[in-house]
């Protein structure tokens, strides 16, 4: 069991560490992983000037997982993050993150989400309702990334 909270910016540097726990999860090579460091990287400011939630396992209060919108206009909001620790993967902590992140979109009024999917994660986007939308560019790295959009009525 688990609870989901608003993040604090001093969990920053946690919340970093479970992104890259997660990220390392695929099998990416150091090189990779110490390139993108920057979009995996989680500050206070960043908590403090967006929606950033984490989930904490009810008995020991460890951070199991993390995701983040951010707004971008009236209509649109970004998932810019969400990372469950490996050890908790596949065990329906996704599936309660997408509903407590959808809950959080549709309080913010935005009628869409856009996300920028890492390839692995994609399927599990698709199954909670996603479509793909294209694919874009990745700032770190030159790799097209799968771009998916999920519409809230």
């Amino acid at each position: 069991m688990i609870k989901i909270k608003t993040a604090s910016p001093e969990m920053a540097s946690t919340l970093t560490q479970v992104v890259i726990d997660s990220k390392k999860y695929w099998g990416y090579s150091l090189e990779q992983m110490t390139q993108w460091i920057s979009g995996l990287t989680i500050t206070g400011q960043f908590i403090a000037q967006n929606h950033v939630y984490v989930g904490t396992h009810a008995t020991d209060g460890n951070i199991i997982l993390v995701y983040a919108l951010v707004e971008i206009d009236q209509q649109w909001a970004e998932l810019e993050h969400c990372w469950i620790r490996p050890e908790y993967i596949g065990q329906g902590y996704g599936r309660l993150l997408f509903s407590h992140m959808e809950q959080n979109f549709r309080n913010l009024g935005k009628k869409y989400l856009r996300i920028v999917s890492d390839p692995n994660a994609e399927g599990f986007y698709l199954a909670m309702g996603a479509v793909r939308d294209g694919t874009v560019i990745s700032q770190e790295s030159g790799r097209k990334l799968p771009l998916l959009r999920l519409t809230l009525n």
